[in-house]
């Protein structure tokens, strides 16, 4: 089974039959929570805007989003050399965004980009931008991304997960949608402010630290089953 695949089952008479295959898939319970399989009746319940999940929800999608080739260790390497960098160049900068783009599946915004910012425009408001996060809160951070023509807050939230990923993560259409966050600077505020008090609450509860971008990375496939549930109803409905 991968992350992508969506199906319905009865937590109760197909259990056995899914423990075969993983007891460790993140589902939607019918009581509004993320489960999974091997959670106890009374296994804690954390909450992130309406999303509610058990911490082994949570922990078993981090560990699948990190394991089914979605690219992020690559690009998190990438991301710590660059900020290795004493002083990183326009071209080191924008080889950077490239990167973050292509990783998004955003080459069409890596065009948009290009198109709108010509004649070596782009690399020196990316490079402006990037050099100048470390002093910027998560509003002024992404605020200032979207001055760059063409950038979004979807893709200036890519940027700044790999550019500092204890302080940033990344703010998409299925995280506005699951979740219910505006897709603009304030929204992405409210988003990493509740984020990084999800991660504190875990912390008390005896959790081990995690990035920011790492308990966004668990939160994005459980908010995806959400949209898709919520889609799936809505099409009933419709029927």
């Amino acid at each position: 089974m991968q992350v992508t695949q969506w199906f319905e089952f009865c937590e109760t008479c197909d259990a056995e039959k899914l423990r075969k295959v993983s007891d460790k898939l993140p589902y939607l319970s019918p009581d509004g929570v993320m489960r999974t399989l091997s959670d106890r009746p009374d296994s804690p319940v954390v909450t992130l805007g309406i999303l509610k999940t058990t911490i082994n929800a949570l922990y078993c999608a981090i560990e699948q989003n990190y394991q089914d080739g979605s690219g992020i260790v690559d690009m998190e390497a990438r991301g710590k050399a660059y900020r290795s960098l004493p002083s990183p160049t326009v071209d080191e900068s924008l080889a950077f965004s490239a990167d973050i783009c292509l990783w998004g599946g955003g080459a069409r915004v890596l065009g948009n980009l290009r198109r709108h910012n010509p004649d070596g425009q782009l690399g020196q408001r990316i490079h402006h931008w990037l050099t100048r996060v470390p002093s910027l809160g998560p509003f002024d951070a992404v605020a200032l991304g979207q001055t760059v023509k063409g950038l979004r807050v979807s893709f200036a939230s890519k940027h700044l997960r790999h550019l500092d990923p204890y302080r940033f993560a990344v703010l998409d259409e299925v995280l506005s949608l699951g979740l219910g966050y505006a897709m603009n600077p304030a929204g992405y505020q409210l988003f990493i402010d509740q984020l990084t008090h999800l991660r504190d609450e875990l912390l008390a509860m005896g959790e081990p630290r995690r990035t920011l971008a790492e308990i966004e990375a668990g939160i994005f496939l459980l908010a995806r089953q959400k949209v898709r549930s919520d889609e799936a109803q809505a099409e009933e409905l419709a029927e």
